[in-house]
């Protein structure tokens, strides 16, 4: 199981972004969790604080390296912008001091902020490491589009963590099985009966062996036209 830190300051978000994580895949483990959600919280926002004494935010950096090293996460999910103060530093300032300490998991970064603007530009080449740069949209809204997210950070996330081919496609799967299982027009008989038990026992974390995986791997797709047909077939919308 990957596990994930998500530094996001808005709780309606961060609680959106877990609910998406918890929907279309359960192997992620992400940090923090409901009950110790607002203290760490508040301690990035202090670190990322320039009004505090700098003794301060080092000794709360500190504090914050403890509990990542404690975690041992995979990716980091990191909001841009933390504190709404003058003059406060950002999640790319975070993230440069994740750096210089020996953390080089791949980070997703999130904000309204546009890629283009002058800091960002500045700032981001310099964090070394796998690392993406996801836009919230003009009002951070966008972030929260369940369609949106899976294709800007959940389908990414295999690529970041350079995952093997299988386990690309099996994220693949689990995405849009998931969505056929919440739907309402979901009937077990629609699925091809070879591949409906190997999906389910994906979906419910069991173990297949070399054959099943070597199903799953011949039913591939090199474009968005071929991934619908599969997808299609799974649900027998195939011709007769």
């Amino acid at each position: 199981m990957d596990k994930i830190i998500l530094i996001e300051n808005q709780k309606t978000q961060f609680d959106k972004i877990v609910n998406f994580f918890s929907k279309y895949n359960g192997n992620y483990f992400i940090y923090p969790n409901n009950s110790n959600y607002q203290e760490f919280t508040d301690r990035i926002r202090v670190y990322l604080n320039t009004n505090y004494y700098k003794e301060l935010r080092e000794k709360i950096l500190t504090d914050i390296f403890k509990c990542i090293e404690e975690f041992k996460p995979d990716i980091f999910i990191i909001d841009h912008v933390l504190v709404g103060c003058y003059n406060a530093s950002t999640g790319l300032d975070f993230a440069l001091r994740l750096r210089e300490n020996g953390f080089q998991q791949p980070i997703i970064f999130l904000s309204r902020t546009l890629e283009s603007d002058e800091k960002v530009m500045n700032e981001l080449p310099k964090i070394g490491g796998n690392k993406i740069w996801v836009s919230k949209g003009y009002a951070g809204k966008e972030i929260l589009q369940e369609e949106y997210f899976k294709k800007e950070v959940l389908e990414k996330i295999p690529s970041l963590l350079q995952k093997d081919e299988f386990d690309k496609i099996k994220l693949g799967i689990e995405i849009k099985i998931n969505e056929i299982l919440n739907s309402n027009s979901f009937d077990e008989n629609d699925f091809k009966p070879e591949l409906f038990s190997i999906l389910r026992k994906i979906l419910d974390k069991e173990t297949i062996d070399e054959n099943e995986k070597t199903v799953i791997l011949n039913a591939r797709y090199d474009n968005n036209e071929q991934r619908k047909q599969l997808f299609g077939a799974l649900k027998g919308k195939q011709k007769k």
